[in-house]
């Protein structure tokens, strides 16, 4: 798996903003024994008290990141990546994405983790709060989306798009990420459609 691509399912898996939130983040910050990650982001930084969230090390966050720092010489995560100017990843998963014979989605880097907040939506307020560094109402404005899922269990239909895993994984695995992962050709697969 490249760099590139490890670092997309990293991003996708966390629901990080990009690029505020992972332009300074270093290997320090990765709480591997305690499975979490410290998130500094400038948006929020001047709120009294605000050091920094942490948010779980999700199983596929992980291993992305374990792949990562393999050989890594830099403390910082991304060392090349520029907040400012981050048109060129932009280009690179838009081009991954129709290589795949897909049409890429609006607003590319809000969706990753527009898709993340919306698959744990149905942890608690508190805890997505924390996690995501914004409140239900922001969420519900901003983020949430409608899922194939949702309408199959208003229709009282299976899903179809069944998540495999642990019983841990199971409940934090996005089947976006299985998306994300066969438009990079990483395994997983994909509707064919967008994701918005």
């Amino acid at each position: 798996m490249s760099s590139f691509a490890r670092s997309l399912c990293w991003l996708a898996g966390g629901g990080l903003r990009i690029a505020s939130e992972i332009h300074g983040m270093t290997w320090s910050d990765v709480k591997w024994d305690r499975n979490q990650i410290l998130v500094r982001s400038p948006k929020t930084e001047h709120h009294v008290d605000d050091d920094g969230r942490l948010i779980p090390l999700f199983p596929e966050v992980r291993e992305a990141l374990e792949q990562l720092g393999r050989g890594a010489t830099s403390a910082r995560i991304f060392d090349r990546f520029d907040p400012f100017h981050h048109k060129t990843t932009r280009d690179k998963l838009t081009q991954a994405i129709a290589a795949a014979g897909l049409n890429p989605w609006p607003k590319l880097w809000q969706n990753l983790r527009s898709s993340r907040i919306t698959e744990c939506s149905n942890e608690p307020d508190y805890l997505l709060s924390a996690w995501c560094g914004n409140t239900p109402e922001v969420r519900r404005i901003n983020y949430l989306q409608l899922r194939d899922e949702d309408y199959a269990a208003a229709s009282g239909a299976e899903s179809g798009a069944a998540i495999q895993g642990t019983a841990v994984s199971a409940r934090f695995r996005p089947s976006f990420i299985g998306s994300l992962g066969g438009v990079l050709g990483l395994g997983g697969s994909d509707n064919g459609r967008n994701r918005t």
